[in-house]
């Protein structure tokens, strides 16, 4: 299925000691990712806090919240474009690498290939 786009979703999960400090995310891991990506068919990058409620989100008193506290979602016009991305180890080690710098949680990758529209 190739030429086909992507959607990447990069998901934080939330944990009782979770810090996520989004302004350096908007600010600093952003611009960082975008010019990673330039060249390619990147769309778009959203961010997307789960629990709005809070600048850093965190479970309730009875431990109960959304599994994750932070979604980021990238899109791609073609799939390939972002396997090539992931290919090139120094930029990706660059963006990986600035990751502890705004978060203490570890990122879960979902990459997707868009099989439909509506």
């Amino acid at each position: 299925m190739s030429g086909n786009a992507a959607t990447v979703t990069v998901l934080y999960p939330n944990k009782p000691d979770l810090t996520f400090d989004l302004d350096y995310y908007k600010d600093k891991h952003m611009p960082i990712a975008k010019k990673f990506f330039e060249y390619t068919s990147h769309t778009i990058t959203q961010l997307v806090h789960l629990d709005p409620s809070t600048k850093t989100p965190k479970p309730d008193s009875e431990g109960q919240t959304n599994p994750y506290a932070i979604q980021v979602v990238m899109h791609f016009d073609k799939l390939e474009d972002f396997q090539a991305k992931r290919q090139d180890a120094a930029g990706m080690g660059e963006v990986l690498g600035d990751v502890g710098n705004f978060t203490n949680g570890e990122p879960v990758f979902l990459v997707g290939e868009v099989v439909g529209r509506s």
